[in-house]
């Protein structure tokens, strides 16, 4: 595991040659497969897979190579996983599978590669405060059109929520990704739900000043009245249960988004 993590292929490849076991893991069940895996040695990868290292095993965390290569987009890695028949659609503790990992960070390819063999694209992880929730959301983080429009084809749910509520249209807000916001309405995306704490993608938008989007959702029909209902929503001073766009803008000095607001 050590020549792994250093990323020497050819140490790994004298100890393979030598009669080293590809199965060895850690106390944390580590192997080299995952190590390799992290740090997008396919040149590592490979003779690890040849020596029928199984390609599945996962760290006591549930992170397999697979899921690994897709977090760190190491999309050859993913491929030679995959060929290897590394299973599609396992999580980790949190429930986060390989595919909602490539699409967070907008891995075009792997993306593709998880949904053409067969990659289940309605997985919602288990953890409500998971960045990802789900394949789509992360897609909404990442900004990536292609990796939203290969999940849209492959049936993501358009408003799928994660636990806290959040929809990929309100993730989208939330990174002033004004392309992925008019993608997401084109494909039937509701502009006014509101997560578990009443916060709209507009209200999103407004509180941290993103101005591209707020402008987009205006143009596409966002309510600029609407109220959060939970006075736990705390990303501002003044948060209670008046809470509105306009509010959120006022309070963090967002002043061209107050005026935006103000003459919509």
């Amino acid at each position: 595991m050590l020549a792994a993590a250093a990323a020497s292929a050819e140490c790994v490849q004298l100890l393979l040659e030598s009669g080293a076991k590809p199965a060895a893991r850690s106390t944390r069940h580590v192997t080299a497969l995952l190590l390799s895996a992290i740090e997008g040695s396919v040149d590592i990868v490979r003779p690890l897979l040849a020596a029928k290292a199984e390609p599945d095993v996962a760290e006591e965390g549930g992170t397999t190579p697979l899921i690994a290569a897709a977090s760190e987009g190491h999309a050859e890695v993913a491929a030679a996983l995959l060929h290897a028949g590394a299973s599609l659609d396992l999580v980790t503790e949190q429930g986060v599978s390989a595919l909602m990992f490539a699409a967070q960070g907008g891995c075009v390819s792997i993306v593709s590669s998880l949904l053409q063999r067969g990659a289940r694209a309605d997985l919602v992880a288990k953890s409500p405060e998971n960045p990802c929730g789900t394949a789509l959301i992360g897609a909404a983080r990442s900004g990536s059109l292609e990796v939203i429009a290969q999940l849209l084809a492959a049936g993501s749910a358009i408003n799928g929520q994660r636990g806290d509520g959040t929809t990929p249209i309100i993730q989208a807000a939330w990174n002033n990704h004004a392309t992925a916001i008019e993608a997401l309405v084109d494909a039937k995306a509701d502009v006014n739900h509101t997560d578990k704490t009443g916060m709209s993608a507009l209200m999103r938008a407004s509180n941290d000043g993103h101005m591209d989007a707020v402008r987009t959702l205006l143009k596409l029909g966002a309510k600029k009245g609407l109220v959060a209902t939970d006075s736990a929503t705390t990303y501002n001073a003044t948060t209670n249960n008046a809470t509105t766009a306009l509010s959120l803008a006022r309070s963090n000095k967002h002043e061209l988004i107050v005026e935006l607001l103000q003459a919509a």
